[in-house]
């Protein structure tokens, strides 16, 4: 029998961490359709994603606002885009990841 002990705090890590897939594809079969950021352990968040010629196309401070691989309305095309992701971990440490995205049709 497993017993619990309700006057334990709880234990929070104080470490950022993130997951970002390596791909995704907005093509309506609702699979996969948007780009879901995991994060955990931070108190702010940005995320900013940049075509290959540098213009940003997504950005969002929300961390449940998810990316549909469009940029103004329009779809973008087939190919690799760049994630640049700050914040500020329990901490209060300034975080920064950075990697790329394959969007797939």
């Amino acid at each position: 029998m497993l017993k619990f002990n309700h006057a334990r705090r709880p234990h929070y890590q104080k470490n950022a961490s993130t997951f970002v897939p390596n791909a995704f594809s907005p093509n309506g079969d609702g699979i996969n359709d948007e780009l879901v950021v995991g994060v955990t352990n931070l108190k702010k968040y940005r995320l900013q994603i940049y075509n290959r010629l540098g213009t940003q196309v997504f950005f969002t401070e929300n961390i449940f606002e998810n990316w549909n691989g469009t940029f103004k309305g329009n779809e973008l095309p087939v190919g690799v885009y760049y994630y640049v992701i700050t914040g500020t971990n329990l901490s209060n440490n300034n975080i920064k990841y950075t990697g790329s995205i394959t969007l797939i049709r």
